[in-house]
């Protein structure tokens, strides 16, 4: 039943939150799922979920190409909470592979559509990820000239970061020696936190339990922790600290 069928997607929204690509992939039916296929409103919700999966397991180029073809598919149809949601995806994703450029224009897009009708939750849902964009795209507006955006945007991010002090997620600190000591590498605060626990060989549920956030947002901040040092791998990441003496 149609119930059912939305059941399943849920479950597997569940474990794509909790990085578990075993579990996501018994429930979303991956047989039937293609980058290729053809698209309606009823199966919106699965194929972005299989774009999240896709983004779980590395495969970023496929999730941009099927969030682009989930995007046009969205602006024929006039679902417009449906592209903001698509286009917040897509700025993660980017961000996942490094491209900021690209992530700043997505997640502008998004901020425009979503602005006239106070789209929030939208954006709220997706944590410390779109907290993480958020702050880049206010500092990005700051440079490039403040507008409306930039000020719906400040608005988000209060939001978000509210969102995740209620849920139960540690809010970021303005722990300054924390930051002068991470600055030689170009990491943030939480980003050294994350550093700090992959050093000292923790799990990524290990480090999520510790810092009081999801597994799917450790594995986002260990892909900018190794896009920012120029690794591949934790080892490598933590050979890098380990060279630049911030350890020592």
């Amino acid at each position: 039943t149609f119930w059912n069928y939305y059941l399943d997607v849920f479950t597997a929204g569940l474990y794509i939150d909790r990085h578990d690509a075993k579990g996501a992939a018994e429930w979303l039916n991956l047989d039937r799922l293609g980058v290729f296929d053809e698209l309606s409103c009823s199966r919106e919700y699965e194929y972005l979920s299989f774009a999240r999966y896709l983004d779980l397991v590395g495969r970023l180029d496929e999730a941009l190409l099927l969030l682009g073809r989930l995007e046009s598919f969205a602006q024929k149809e006039d679902r417009l909470g449906s592209r903001i949601e698509i286009l917040c995806q897509k700025a993660i994703t980017y961000q996942l592979k490094g491209d900021s450029v690209n992530a700043m224009a997505a997640l502008n897009e998004a901020l425009e559509l979503g602005m006239e009708d106070g789209y929030v939750r939208t954006f709220s849902d997706q944590m410390e990820p779109m907290a993480e964009l958020l702050a880049k795209y206010i500092n990005w507006k700051k440079k490039s000239g403040t507008d409306a955006c930039y000020h719906y945007a400040k608005d988000l991010f209060r939001l978000v970061q509210e969102n995740i002090r209620i849920i139960g997620a540690k809010p970021a600190t303005d722990d300054v020696s924390l930051q002068q000591e991470f600055t030689v590498l170009g990491l943030s605060v939480k980003e050294g936190r994350v550093l700090r626990l992959l050093a000292a060989e923790r799990s990524n549920s290990e480090i999520a339990t510790e810092l009081g956030i999801s597994v799917r947002t450790v594995k986002y901040y260990n892909s900018q922790i190794f896009a920012k040092l120029g690794v591949d791998n934790r080892l490598q990441a933590i050979k890098r600290a380990w060279e630049s003496g911030i350890f020592e």
